[in-house]
């Protein structure tokens, strides 16, 4: 089974690495993912070798704190507190060191070493989990950032408490309340994060109308069941999945498929979760409550992905954990080298403080996971459901698309594509073909209404349908079923067979012996896939159009959409065998494909993207799931990939860059030449600070819109 854990304590890459990998020792534990963003740690294990409490007791044995469930309220209410007492006893205590520089009033000798030693004493006390995680780590051997700072601090307290001459006590306090600041703030920009998702789950009602024994009556959410008869009224929300059963009116999907436009909605249409009823009145029967509403699984999408490692930020989390033991010994050595060349101890400890309070890597832990929580964030925002930090990380290599036609460029569905000008045409055959359940004559009555009676109706099966309109007898069917009825049907030949070779089928009409014209049904081009095609090839992608339809079919769609290379009359293994070929020659192949008859092409390609209609997504084959019928969506989520990839990029660059930059002015290597130190106040500012910068660059993600700029047009290799 799965389950989700809190995990606290947590402060950087290798206090996540540590518990994951602690957790995966455990036997029973199949896989562990552990995030440092969220704090929180999601489990696979065999319910008959081990539990959760075991897998608690595993992460407490090694100095961190966890518990079932997600992350508690309390805890951010706990470091506002610390972070109040430390500002609170910082301040008297900044002003017994300091003062003496501004010619204030102090307290002399002894009293005023006292006094700055209880003050710094209290900010140790309030923060005092940095010493029990940081010391647990040390005894396990994997010393994390909290290791640095309690090593560092305590430093230079001793050497303050025994040296009341040079005392540092201001530098303990400062470097722990600063840090405190850092993780407050940093904790208030990660919560934005996960607004994204926040405001999906808040897109659920809390209650809806519901009609049993013949009333309406209000009822919670939570006790809505799959075949209520729910009521939603103009301005109202639709609270679970259904089919409207009642009523019409214009639904707003913004919310969930990222659709502007209000769709209309009428007798036998689906209705998704969380969708607002613009106008109208509309009855629904409940298809899919609670978890297995369309928002619940999106919701769920959402934060698996957020939760998931990508495998850049793996990489991240190896560095961190050597990273820490190398920090701790170039600080032993800075101390060492300054003590041996006669600088003095209180020096030398300085600078060996410096050095481990500067190089935290907070920044280097946070600079993955933020950014993939905010990308798949943004992503539910826009309708695109990004299943892995995996999927969103391959994303940005996708050099080739090879999409299906029907249901993905295509309706997928007969549309009407031509008709012959004959005003009566149309009113003709939309009351014919009402009576019929063919597959032409649904298309031709989604296209034309008619309120004409048809009396004495007839299907002749594999010829067409006949009856009475107006008192005159009317046809409708194949040519040969015309001609059989002495129907002169030569002056639309031509026409029929122009259409014909296009892959649309042909519909007769007469009334009255008088031959009508002709309606043609095709698979009809989806109104966006021209642009979509287009959005690729800007983007520098080659377009591959995979289907089972036959050439002159194929070739007609390709053309309108711009697409070159055309593989037709393609058996399933077929379309297989061709991706896998591309991804022989070296390419990063994504398809995109309707989800449904397309799984193993899904599936075979290294990003599979499924474009889907609300309740019917497809959510196992696919990688990436577009909630609505709009290939564009596409073309943004490979451009959301990329500006990821380039936000992830950045940061790491950053914060190794910080580390490489801060580490050696910290150890004095500026202090020679140009009589620089870095004070260990400054180091902890500065760390703090780089971790917020890391945190507020991912968050810019949040402002991303699809719009591809020139820095998008090319690929974005590793």
């Amino acid at each position: 089974m799965k389950q989700t854990f809190t995990v606290t304590k947590m402060t950087c890459a290798s206090c996540s690495a540590r518990v994951e990998k602690i957790c995966s020792h455990i036997d029973g534990v199949r896989e562990v993912q552990v995030n440092l963003l969220s704090g929180s740690m999601v489990v696979d294990y065999d319910e008959n070798l081990t539990d959760s409490r075991a897998i608690i007791t595993a992460v407490e044995g090694i100095g961190y704190g966890a518990y079932l469930g997600k992350k508690r309220e309390e805890e951010r209410d706990t470091l506002k507190m610390r972070l109040v007492v430390s500002v609170c006893a910082l301040v008297p205590l900044m002003y017994l060191s300091m003062g003496h520089m501004l010619h204030l009033p102090l307290p002399h000798g002894i009293l005023n070493i006292s006094l700055q030693c209880i003050l710094t004493l209290i900010i140790a006390a309030v923060n005092y989990s940095y010493y029990v995680s940081g010391a647990k780590a040390l005894m396990h051997f994997s010393p994390n950032m909290d290791t640095l700072v309690s090593i560092g601090t305590l430093a230079a307290f001793v050497s303050s408490f025994l040296a009341h001459s040079e005392a540092y006590f201001e530098s303990a306090g400062t470097i722990l309340t600063l840090i405190t600041v850092g993780k407050y703030l940093e904790g208030r920009a990660k919560r934005s994060t996960r607004a994204a998702i926040a405001s999906l789950i808040n897109l659920a009602p809390k209650s809806t109308i519901v009609i049993r024994g013949g009333v309406e009556r209000e009822v919670p959410f939570e006790d809505i069941q799959s075949g209520d008869i729910c009521v939603v009224r103009a301005g109202g929300t639709i609270a679970v999945d259904g089919v409207v059963t009642s009523g019409s009116g214009f639904v707003n999907e913004a919310a969930v498929t990222g659709e502007s436009a209000p769709v209309k909605k009428g007798m036998g249409e689906s209705v998704i979760s969380a969708t607002l009823l613009d106008s109208g009145y509309l009855t629904y029967r409940a298809t899919r409550v609670g978890e297995d509403t369309t928002l619940s699984q999106i919701v769920r999408l959402v934060e698996e992905a957020a939760n998931s490692k990508a495998p850049i930020s793996r990489l991240a989390d190896k560095i961190s954990a050597v990273f820490v033991p190398v920090v701790m010994a170039i600080a032993v050595i800075t101390f060492v080298v300054w003590y041996a060349m006669g600088a003095g101890a209180s020096f030398a400890l300085s600078m060996a403080v410096s050095v481990l309070v500067v190089s935290c890597p907070c920044a280097l832990g946070l600079a993955t996971p933020v950014a993939i929580m905010v990308g798949t964030g943004r992503g539910a925002q826009m309708g695109i459901l990004i299943k892995s930090a995996e999927s969103l990380e391959v994303a940005h290599r996708v050099d080739t698309i090879a999409m299906d036609k029907t249901g993905t460029l295509t309706m997928g569905t007969p549309e009407v594509v031509y008709f012959s000008e004959d005003a009566r045409l149309p009113q003709v055959a939309a009351a014919l073909e009402a009576y019929s359940d063919h597959p032409l004559a649904k298309g031709i009555c989604r296209r034309f209404e008619s309120e004409k009676s048809v009396e004495g109706f007839e299907s002749i099966t594999g010829k067409g349908v006949r009856g009475i309109i107006d008192k005159k007898a009317a046809l409708g069917g194949s040519k040969a079923f015309l001609e059989e009825n002495n129907i002169d049907v030569s002056s639309a030949e031509t026409k029929a067979k122009e259409i014909g070779s296009e892959g649309s089928s042909v519909v007769y009409f007469s009334l009255g012996g008088e031959f009508l014209g002709i309606i043609a049904l095709g698979d009809a081009l989806r109104e966006n896939s021209a642009e979509a095609v287009q959005k690729f090839f800007k983007m520098g992608l080659d377009v591959l159009l995979l289907t089972g339809d036959n050439i002159d079919v194929a070739q007609s769609v390709a053309k309108k959409c711009g697409i070159k290379n055309v593989y037709a009359s393609l058996l399933p293994w077929q379309k297989d065998e061709i991706i896998d070929s591309l991804k022989t020659e070296g390419r990063c192949v994504a398809f995109v494909g309707d989800g449904i008859n397309d799984a193993p092409s899904l599936m075979r390609s290294d990003v599979g993207i499924a474009v889907g209609a609300g309740t019917d997504i497809a959510m196992e084959a696919a990688d990436i799931v577009l909630i609505k019928n709009d290939i564009r969506s596409a073309a943004v989520a490979i451009g959301l990939s990329r500006a990821c990839m380039r936000t992830i990029k950045m940061n790491l660059f950053w914060a190794f860059f910080y580390n490489v930059l801060g580490i050696p002015i910290a150890a004095g290597l500026l202090y020679l030449p140009l009589q620089l130190t870095l004070n260990p106040m400054l180091a902890a500012a500065a760390m703090s600070f780089s971790s917020i910068c890391v945190v507020l660059n991912a968050l810019s993600l949040r402002r991303y819109r699809g719009h591809e700029n020139n820095s998008e047009n090319t690929r974005d290799d590793m």
